[in-house]
């Protein structure tokens, strides 16, 4: 499924154009030669992995517990997020039951 194809990134989309205020840089103070300013990024860097929608809401609801402002979207980035990962398909190949394989082929390279 292509991401373009979503009914989740419309979502997503609509949700940051009513919510685009607060993705904005504050006011510079006019005593500050920059916007830069200290932040304490180590609680948005962190392991994650996840096998179900409850338990990608549960990380989330943890990664953003002081945010309320989320809360209306956290179903959407789970949805979307399942929608979206990558298929792996692992081939199983058994040796033993494959007779073709313990041939011994007709040709012997001699160096």
């Amino acid at each position: 499924m292509s991401w373009t194809e979503s009914s989740e990134e419309k979502r997503l989309y609509e949700w940051v154009c009513k919510n685009q205020e607060a993705f904005t840089f504050p006011e510079r103070r006019p005593s500050a030669d920059t916007y830069y300013c200290l932040f304490d990024n180590s609680s948005n860097v962190c392991d994650y992995g996840f096998a179900s929608i409850p338990e990608l809401l549960g990380q989330l609801d943890e990664l953003w517990k002081d945010e309320s402002f989320f809360d209306g979207i956290k179903k959407v980035c789970a949805v979307a997020a399942f929608k979206q990962q990558p298929e792996v398909k692992l081939e199983k190949k058994d040796i033993r039951d494959s007779k073709d394989s313990m041939k011994i082929p007709d040709f012997v390279y001699m160096f």
